[in-house]
């Protein structure tokens, strides 16, 4: 004999309950939409001005022998002399790589022109319009723009607060 499968009721509904929402035919997303090929292409985003990266580091100093040991002694860091200019200067190095310059501070006479200090660098597209622009903003040109040669080319600014700052752009080709 086969057995009888129990009957279920159906619950009653109750004022607490709500019917369940109709679907839809059309499913609605919440995803954006899409562009499609068909409608007006967008105007360009704006081009962002170029990065102006920290591409150098100088110090200028009293006494180069001194520099070279003591920043060999706290950062480990080697040195070897350059001969990029008619001046000596030296190139601090760490892991094959070159990280800074250093050399004696310029003098008019037997003054020197500035103290000791670091000077950093930033890479610019061109080093006039900026020394110009630099001046346009409040700022001055402290070194004007002049030819390293076969590196590339330099300007000192300062800014209406007193900071220097050097740009450069290296020479192509």
């Amino acid at each position: 004999m086969a057995k009888k499968r129990p009957v279920r009721k159906a619950a009653r509904p109750t004022a607490a309950r709500k019917p369940a929402p109709r679907k839809s035919a059309v499913r609605k997303s919440t995803r954006p939409a899409r562009a499609s090929a068909a409608r007006a292409p967008k105007a360009p985003a704006p081009v962002p001005p170029a990065p102006s990266p920290w591409v150098w580091h100088e110090l200028m100093t009293t006494d180069v022998g001194a520099a070279r040991a003591f920043y060999g002694g706290l950062f480990g860091w080697g040195a070897h002399e350059g001969s990029a200019t008619d001046r000596p200067y030296t190139i601090f190095t760490a892991g094959g790589r070159d990280l800074a310059g250093c050399m004696a501070v310029p003098k008019a006479g037997e003054t020197p022109v500035c103290p000791p200090h670091w000077l950093a660098y930033v890479g610019v597209a061109d080093v006039d319009a900026t020394a110009e622009q630099a001046k346009a903003l409040g700022g001055s040109v402290e070194v004007a723009p002049m030819d390293i040669p076969n590196i590339g080319r330099f300007a000192v600014i300062r800014d209406p607060a007193g900071a220097n700052l050097a740009v450069f752009t290296p020479r192509m080709g």
